[in-house]
């Protein structure tokens, strides 16, 4: 059950990161006529991806085997990430001109952790 429930929780995690990142963003700055308006909205978005993770992290690493260590430190990795992201660069995101890059980066670097801890999860349950 409980190798289940952890299975359940990392696809809800991981898919996620990956729709907001990768659908909901794109669609937003593609639909909406206004550049600010998609903005809002998707710091909305990475907002609740932040404090999902903030909350799936060590929920995942308690489900997790004892012996899982390279899985929690990319699930802790992914937290980080997404709390540095959220606290620290977005907030300075306007005052610099590289602050939507390394945001950018980041996610997409958080979003290969999300993939590397499912095909790591997905190994030890076979």
């Amino acid at each position: 059950m409980r190798v289940r429930f952890r299975g359940l929780l990392l696809a809800v995690w991981a898919g996620s990161l990956w729709t907001v990142g990768f659908i909901v963003a794109p669609t937003l700055f593609a639909s909406l006529g206004d550049p600010s308006v998609a903005g809002r909205l998707a710091a909305r978005f990475f907002a609740i991806e932040t404090w999902l993770s903030l909350v799936a992290a060590p929920l995942w690493w308690w489900l997790s085997a004892p012996d899982a260590r390279g899985g929690r430190i990319l699930a802790v990795s992914i937290a980080v990430i997404l709390a540095v992201m959220h606290f620290v660069v977005a907030p300075r995101m306007m005052a610099v001109s590289w602050g939507h890059s390394l945001a950018a980066g980041l996610y997409v670097f958080a979003c290969g952790l999300a993939a590397a801890l499912v095909f790591n999860d997905s190994r030890r349950a076979e």
